[in-house]
């Protein structure tokens, strides 16, 4: 099945195509109006019949608006969410590997746009905090401003402790001591205490 126009934009873009046989959809220029927001909804009902990762987009931008779901549900008699959203930290990773090689910085984007629009506090949590920090930076987090007991204190605590020991040592194999500590068991990074590698390897074991 082919079509280019949509009834309420009165205008026409170019074919998109949707193959029943084996379930494939495509389109090429989609606009910004009705068109868009039909063929969007295609890809939002992709994405929620699907478990996997994979997420509604237009020009490469992750769309957030849950009201394509909730059109899809009125339409369709269905109760789906975007409940797969909410995987933050294992969405991030698979947007993050899909984009290796092909960017300097795989893990660089808006986290925020994972998380369906007016639903940020749903979504917090130790997951999002770290996202932010790895993709943002730990700039804002300075002694006066981390509440003592916090999980961002401990955040600052580790990035303190890995200024010192990194140094303490070269470069190269400063990092590569890093690496290989973070490659062991807990049990193991407990043994560190008293070592220089010691509140590493404190903090490798509460920060998730």
């Amino acid at each position: 099945m082919y079509f280019h126009f949509n009834y309420f934009e009165d205008d026409s873009w170019e074919t998109a195509m949707f193959d029943a046989n084996d379930g494939y959809f495509r389109s090429e220029k989609i606009g910004g109006q009705e068109f868009c927001d039909v063929v969007t909804a295609i890809h939002f009902l992709y994405e929620v019949y699907d478990d996997n990762w994979g997420f509604a987009e237009i020009n490469g931008d992750i769309i957030n608006n849950s009201g394509f779901v909730g059109w899809i549900n009125h339409l369709l008699g269905t109760d789906f969410s975007m409940k797969k959203r909410f995987r933050v930290w294992e969405n991030m990773e698979a947007y993050a590997l899909g984009r290796v090689g092909e960017y300097d910085n795989p893990t660089k984007g808006d986290v925020l746009a994972f998380i369906p629009f007016g639903m940020r506090y749903q979504a917090g949590g130790t997951e999002l905090t770290d996202l932010l920090y790895i993709t943002q930076g730990t700039e804002t987090l300075t002694e006066t401003e981390v509440e003592p007991g916090t999980y961002p204190a401990d955040v600052y605590g580790c990035k303190k402790a890995l200024e010192v020991f990194l140094e303490s040592a070269p470069g190269e194999y400063a990092v590569g001591r890093i690496w290989e500590l973070l490659g062991k068991k807990r049990e193991e990074r407990e043994k560190t205490k008293g070592t220089k590698l010691g509140d590493i390897g404190y903090f490798s074991s509460i920060i998730k």
